[in-house]
């Protein structure tokens, strides 16, 4: 959600043209405060650094979300030849979210509705998984495969009844 309404801001929308494109387009909420603030980036990375290495408080996180970024913001970065994206950031003991400006041929720098996570690993270098993220068909696509993976689990341990 915050990659589309930045990408729309770069294109010269300001943020509340680009939220509502988004909310029309759905692919915001009608309530987009979770996406907007950093909230929901913040949820996420807490839930992956606790899996990746030990458990961290959400209070303990670092958040700021995309909704101070100005016109003026865009075209700085711009002329720098960056963009400005939602930038969750999870080390050991340390997490974080907030917009950074990043150069333009980062595997960050992505625009509409994608996704990306960059593991930097010591063996394997960086890794860069990307895909596609805010929408109603992506996110149809993922309930109906989790409802399809948890009714496969509980069948195959006997918890349904038919």
């Amino acid at each position: 959600t915050t990659t589309f309404i930045l990408s729309q801001m770069e294109k010269g929308l300001s943020f509340e043209d680009a939220l509502r494109n988004a909310q029309k387009l759905g692919i915001a909420e009608r309530d987009p405060n979770m996406d907007v603030s950093g909230m929901d980036a913040a949820y996420k990375a807490v839930i992956l650094h606790n899996v990746a290495f030990y458990p961290v408080s959400f209070e303990e996180v670092r958040v700021k979300g995309i909704g101070e970024i100005s016109m003026k913001d865009m075209e700085e970065a711009k002329k720098k030849n960056k963009t400005i994206r939602l930038i969750a950031e999870i080390r050991k003991g340390e997490v974080s979210v907030e917009p950074k400006a990043i150069g333009r041929d980062s595997p960050l720098a992505l625009y509409g509705t994608q996704n990306v996570a960059v593991i930097e690993t010591d063996l394997l270098g960086k890794l860069v998984i990307r895909g596609p993220g805010a929408g109603i068909r992506e996110t149809a696509s993922a309930v109906v495969s989790d409802t399809i993976k948890a009714v496969r689990e509980d069948l195959e341990v006997g918890a349904w009844n038919m």
